[in-house]
């Protein structure tokens, strides 16, 4: 095979060590020559394809990364409300404690306490938690209040349980009514709520 070095043919066959073919020989200058502009240029000797499919692989690369952080961040949100509705569940606890001196009051006296000293549970702010800063019991209705170390989408919010009743039957059981969900049929709730959360970070049974 026959290379072309400016206006000189370059037998390939000789320059590799092989058995030089018929013709007139390069010099042993032009065979140095040569063998220093493959070494100093190594991609030379390639196609061009292949060297505009190298670049295109590093670019598909960036591109895939590009996706990965996209769906990175539109993944964001979902784990967001997922925190804070563990953290709410957690903290059930102690809307429980109020809850239960709510019911027990109405059970005894057929109405419900106004605050935390009818309810005989101490002041607001001394009912924590690790997610939450104050319990406040409103005409019977029960004021969780997120802070401490709740998720910023949580904190300072507040979700309510209210108490519903049938009216005249002490003996029926007080059910409670989380955030925004329907009365139970056949019952009256009590109190107002003062819900505001944002809905997806409320857990279902208070939707």
């Amino acid at each position: 095979m026959w290379l072309y070095a400016g206006t000189t043919e370059v037998n390939r066959s000789s320059l590799y060590g092989g058995t030089p073919l018929p013709g007139p020989q390069p010099s042993l200058a032009l065979q140095r020559r040569y063998h220093v502009t493959m070494e100093r240029h190594p991609l030379a000797c390639l196609p061009t394809s292949r060297r505009v499919q190298r670049a295109f692989t590093l670019l598909e690369v960036v591109m895939v990364m590009a996706i990965i952080a996209i769906l990175a961040l539109m993944t964001l949100p979902f784990f967001a409300g997922n925190t804070a509705r563990t953290q709410i569940k957690e903290s059930m606890e102690l809307a429980d404690l109020a809850k239960r001196a709510v019911a027990t009051y109405y059970a005894s006296t057929g109405q419900v306490p106004a605050n935390n000293e009818a309810a005989r549970l101490p002041e607001a702010t001394k009912i924590v938690g690790n997610y939450v800063s104050s319990v406040t019991v409103v005409d019977g209705a029960v004021n969780m209040k997120f802070g401490n170390n709740a998720h910023p989408k949580i904190k300072d919010r507040l979700l309510s349980f209210r108490p519903a009743v049938v009216q005249d039957a002490r003996q029926v059981p007080v059910a409670w009514v989380c955030g925004g969900r329907p009365v139970p049929s056949g019952m009256e709730v009590v109190g107002t709520n003062a819900t505001n959360l944002s809905p997806d970070a409320l857990p279902p049974e208070c939707r």
